[in-house]
């Protein structure tokens, strides 16, 4: 599980950051596209972002195949603050995973992470990949948060309910920045959005609803102030009002932070997880508000 950090002055830098962590560590770099099994993931410099693009393959000229409805953004998804430089990036690169998470300002984070589903018989490729924004310039799409028993459900558009991995409630799924190449009922990827720009999320790959009940109403902790690591496994509504899960990611979960800070580390036997932010931490507004995402984050397996 390596573990690579420094400083990017400009995208350019950023960008050959990521793909040179990736190659050195086991993904092979086709032309734009970085690879791994069936995981093909294409980056390309945006205006404010890095656009993350993927499919299933590759043809002769390295350009994607089997490609997912629509592309994800490592960008800033706060309209007045977007990414700027220089930043500093960790990178997180696995066999079939590879998490990047990168810093800029004085404490905003942005993200992108992809993947192959360990999940046992999808027809799909199990391809997934999500990343911090919809958009190359951002949409004021902080989290969105709710309590129970409302948790997930977004009743108010205009903060949509972006920044976490696959953080999309059970009512819409507008701006849909996380997707899974599954293959059931006769589908390929989940999808982004419908003609009019609008979604309902049973068609979307989320983790919010079942993750997140635990999320606010029992982390962290009463007894000692912990909080535990969320699973972060990606959902579809089916038939007969039933659910499938077609991700699981091995290497990231989900945590509060109200009494961890950020980069701090969480060591669970052999295992060791760096803590980060959805987008800003913010404790005094723990259910985020529109410049920050309160204590909601996720951590990622590290050996650094």
């Amino acid at each position: 599980m390596p573990y690579v950090t420094g400083t990017a002055n400009n995208q350019a830098e950023l960008l050959s950051a990521i793909q040179g962590a990736c190659t050195a560590h086991g993904w092979t770099l086709s032309g734009s596209v970085l690879h791994a099994g069936d995981c093909h993931i294409q980056l390309t410099a945006g205006t404010n972002s890095i656009k993350v693009s993927a499919g299933t393959g590759i043809d002769g000229s390295n350009a994607l195949t089997g490609q997912a409805p629509a592309s994800a953004y490592l960008g800033s998804p706060y309209t007045p603050e977007p990414l700027s430089y220089p930043c500093t990036y960790n990178i997180h690169v696995f066999a079939a995973e590879v998490f990047v998470l990168v810093r800029f300002g004085i404490d905003a984070w942005v993200w992108a992470a992809w993947g192959q589903s360990p999940v046992q018989g999808l027809p799909g490729t199990g391809v997934w990949f999500t990343a911090s924004t919809t958009r190359d310039q951002g949409y004021n799409q902080l989290s969105w948060w709710a309590s129970p028993p409302y948790f997930g459900r977004c009743y108010n558009y205009s903060l949509l309910q972006g920044t976490g991995p696959f953080w999309i409630g059970e009512l819409t799924a507008l701006g849909t920045q996380s997707f899974v190449h599954h293959g059931l009922d006769g589908g390929s990827w989940t999808t982004a959005m419908d003609a009019s720009g609008n979604q309902y999320a049973g068609t979307a790959a989320r983790a919010m609803s079942g993750a997140g009940y635990l999320m606010a109403a029992y982390q962290p902790n009463l007894w000692n102030g912990e909080a535990a690591l969320v699973p972060i496994q990606p959902y579809i509504t089916r038939g007969s009002n039933k659910v499938s899960i077609i991700a699981d990611l091995a290497n990231a979960r989900y945590v509060r932070l109200d009494n961890l800070n950020v980069e701090d580390t969480i060591t669970l036997g052999t295992d060791v997880w760096k803590v980060y932010p959805f987008y800003r931490r913010d404790s005094a507004n723990r259910n985020g508000i529109a410049s920050s995402s309160g204590t909601l984050g996720w951590a990622v397996r590290y050996d650094g």
